[in-house]
């Protein structure tokens, strides 16, 4: 019973009467839209994921003005998708598409509700219209390349991870997070899109650093660290491989301290480094070699 009056609530809620056409712009502020938490989010984020705060908007552009009506029936139409009411949501948001053509924010929310109803294409041709139509790299990128994967294009999904990632640093961890685990789709493609990404962009070392974890876990430690020395050889540097080792050890994820320690060892023999950064790095890479239950991630 209490679930029939949530669900008949929330409908009325996004079927209340239209909007005058009078209603006059303003900006969003955090007190006129507010996150569902979306608890089962992480799992089927185009099921479940709300409406974004303001705060939590990903964007090259920032979110454009927005009347605030049109968010409060936005986000009954958010609420109707969480709940299992994907085809209701629709209806409500391309009502509400005629009072705020191309808002991206409508947009997004549109796309949801389209592959909440497994219409990935649809959502797939919305985004692209959206991010074509805005010039942004960043809006709906992971959404985007969520429903690319459903649709089996794992290296279409993996570029769009990878370029919003060279755009806005702050999306690293996801867009690392979606290329890990894309990767096994297409090993070939994505490693080369990300390495390519990160050959453009040698002040980036983050976009290397993400390359050298891609390619420890297809078993090619050797590869990556040789390679994160030769960036660091071109910069007079030992940062990459010292911050690689950091990542694999103390990142959250699982610890892969044979392939930290075989990036402290290329510390330990640069002659270019200096003999503290060489001295620091050696006592590590023989500390995590030696470490009961030492592995590889791969």
């Amino acid at each position: 019973m209490r679930s029939a009056l949530l669900r008949a609530g929330l409908l009325a809620l996004a079927l209340a009467p239209a909007l005058p056409a009078a209603a006059s712009a303003q900006s969003v502020t955090p007190t006129e839209v507010r996150a569902f938490p979306g608890t089962l989010g992480r799992n089927l984020p185009f099921l479940f994921n709300a409406l974004p705060a303001p705060d939590q908007w990903r964007s090259q552009r920032g979110m454009p003005p927005i009347d605030p009506r049109i968010l409060t029936r936005m986000r009954g139409a958010s609420d109707l998708r969480i709940a299992g009411l994907a085809a209701q949501s629709r209806d409500t948001l391309l009502a509400l598409e005629r009072l705020a053509p191309g808002h991206p924010l409508l947009e997004t929310e549109l796309a949801r509700t389209e592959m909440a109803l497994g219409r990935m294409a649809a959502a797939v041709e919305r985004l692209r219209t959206l991010r074509s139509a805005t010039r942004d790299t960043v809006v709906g990128a992971h959404d985007l390349s969520l429903a690319l994967e459903r649709l089996a294009r794992p290296r279409e999904a993996a570029a769009v991870a990878i370029e919003s990632w060279t755009v806005a640093p702050v999306e690293g961890p996801w867009a690392l997070a979606q290329v890990l685990r894309l990767a096994p789709l297409d090993a070939g493609a994505v490693t080369g899109s990300l390495r390519a990404a990160a050959e453009a962009r040698p002040a980036r070392s983050d976009l290397l650093r993400g390359w050298a974890l891609l390619m420890s876990r297809q078993g090619r430690s050797a590869e990556a660290v040789t390679r994160l020395a030769e960036a660091d050889a071109v910069a007079h540097s030992t940062a990459r491989r010292l911050a690689f080792a950091d990542e694999l050890t103390l990142g959250g994820g699982a610890p892969d301290s044979l392939t930290a320690a075989a990036a402290l060892a290329s510390v330990a023999g640069d002659p270019a480094a200096s003999t503290g950064v060489r001295a620091g790095a050696a006592r590590r890479a023989l500390d995590l070699a030696s470490t009961p239950g030492a592995r590889a991630v791969i």
